[in-house]
């Protein structure tokens, strides 16, 4: 951002006036190996206990990322709103996973995504993500995946919700006043808003059973995956269910999707 003008029209002077941002890259030394983590996936890591065990991260080799984890949540605890951007595996469009704070869930609802799916954040198998310290320390926060790492507009996407973000933190009577000729008012996207459920767990053997779309809908009993533990697994709920974030690189122990219904149901 060079010059004191506007960005889609946002006018700069104006935000750096009224607002304090704090831009962090989460994992540096991933990002600069085009990895996901070095040793140890950082929205994990959240969880006070884990960030208070050194013995445990010199042990499995992953002091890097905890040191990253404490300075994130320091970032966390001091702020007043917390944007988590993703990139993911999955070719899918953009969606929000806000936290569970009632605040949380409007805002994401007006942010430029496909999908919001509530309560999804804090249904990790392991926890310790963001978005749960943003809630530890009650701060609305909200994850954005912006679709798959390598597609062409996984970027733009990106820029228009941090653009949308700053917009609505601005979006008062006085700041309409004063620059209504730059000001456009735009209509939401009306994302589909859905509820998470449950979550699948990876295991040895994992092993999909046909190919599912993201945000995909499954009927009752459906076979879905199957594993050396479970056998042959199905869509658990009556009324069937939605795929969310179906893992392309499955990893033992993670998340192999999440199930979720519409949010009336």
């Amino acid at each position: 951002l060079e010059r004191d003008e506007c960005w889609d029209d946002l006018p700069l002077s104006y935000l750096f006036e009224h607002l304090t941002i704090e831009f962090v890259l989460g994992n540096p030394k991933a990002y600069h190996a085009s990895k996901r983590f070095m040793k140890k996936n950082l929205n994990r890591l959240f969880d006070p206990h884990l960030l208070c065990d050194d013995g445990k991260a010199a042990h499995e080799g992953y002091e890097y990322e905890l040191q990253r984890a404490r300075i994130l949540t320091e970032s966390i605890r001091h702020s007043d709103f917390v944007l988590d951007l993703h990139s993911c595996s999955a070719d899918t469009g953009s969606f929000a996973l806000p936290s569970s704070m009632e605040l949380s869930e409007e805002f994401a609802e007006l942010l430029p995504v496909n999908y919001v799916i509530q309560s999804l954040a804090h249904m990790t198998l392991e926890g310790g993500t963001t978005l749960d310290a943003g809630l530890l320390y009650h701060v609305p926060s909200v994850c954005v995946e912006c679709g798959k790492h390598d597609h062409p507009d996984v970027v733009a996407r990106a820029a228009a919700v941090i653009s949308s973000c700053l917009r609505l933190q601005l979006d008062t009577a006085e700041f309409q006043e004063e620059y209504k000729d730059a000001y456009n008012e735009k209509a939401p996207l009306s994302p589909v808003v859905m509820k998470c459920v449950t979550s699948e767990r990876v295991h040895k053997g994992f092993e999909w059973l046909q190919e599912f779309p993201e945000f995909h809908f499954v009927p009752f009993d459906t076979e879905v995956f199957q594993d050396e533990v479970r056998g042959k697994v199905t869509c658990p709920m009556e009324s069937g269910a939605y795929i969310v974030m179906p893992t392309a690189m499955p990893v033992l122990g993670e998340e192999a999707l999440f199930w979720a219904v519409d949010v009336d149901d």
